[in-house]
């Protein structure tokens, strides 16, 4: 799970390699009124991730800002 953050620059593809093999589901959790993530920032981090994941990442865009919501997070978990 990312949530509602940058991912790292240094971070490679090959870091990820063992969740893409064991089928590890990926979720990627982001507030659509982040105040963060302005609309060159998100592409950006769209292209890491796309880089990083490829297809097997699920965007979640949820109502809010650069917060923590424990009902997203109970949901990804049960």
């Amino acid at each position: 799970v990312l949530y509602a953050g940058g991912i790292p620059n240094e971070l490679h593809a090959s870091d990820f390699e063992y969740l893409i093999k064991n089928e590890t589901k990926i979720s990627i959790l982001v507030g659509d009124k982040d105040e963060y993530l302005n609309e060159e920032r998100r592409k950006t981090e769209m292209l890491k991730i796309d880089n990083l994941f490829g297809a097997k990442a699920e965007l979640m865009i949820f109502d809010g800002t650069h917060e923590m919501k424990r009902d997203l997070i109970n949901a990804l978990v049960t």
